[in-house]
């Protein structure tokens, strides 16, 4: 994988999650700032036709031993720009709580 930007996304028990933590250059791929992502939920970044797919994918996460996954998906960036990324997504536990660490990085156009 290319240069990535990275973020740490608490999971909620719908599937979505809140953007916990996030690198200035997986801010600069969505343009936006690090400050201004936190606190939102990964679901208002990817593109609405991906929805489904990427809830699924962290609800499988939570009960697959590898707990991990790499996929492309199309996100939106702060000016509703369709980006498509590479993306590899870890499972992290302590205790009763998870969360997933993601890496992207933008594909060739």
């Amino acid at each position: 994988m290319r240069s990535a930007g990275t973020a740490l996304i608490d999971i909620a028990p719908t599937g979505w999650g809140l953007i916990v933590r996030v690198n200035h250059e997986l801010a600069e791929l969505l343009a936006s700032t690090p400050e201004a992502l936190v606190g939102t939920r990964l679901h208002d970044h990817v593109y609405p036709a991906d929805h489904a797919a990427v809830a699924d994918v962290f609800v499988g996460l939570v009960g697959d031993p590898r707990r991990s996954y790499e996929g492309r998906w199309r996100v939106l960036d702060a000016d509703r720009i369709v980006r498509s990324v590479d993306v590899h997504a870890s499972l992290i536990a302590a205790g009763d709580k998870q969360a997933l660490l993601v890496r992207v990085a933008a594909r060739a156009p």
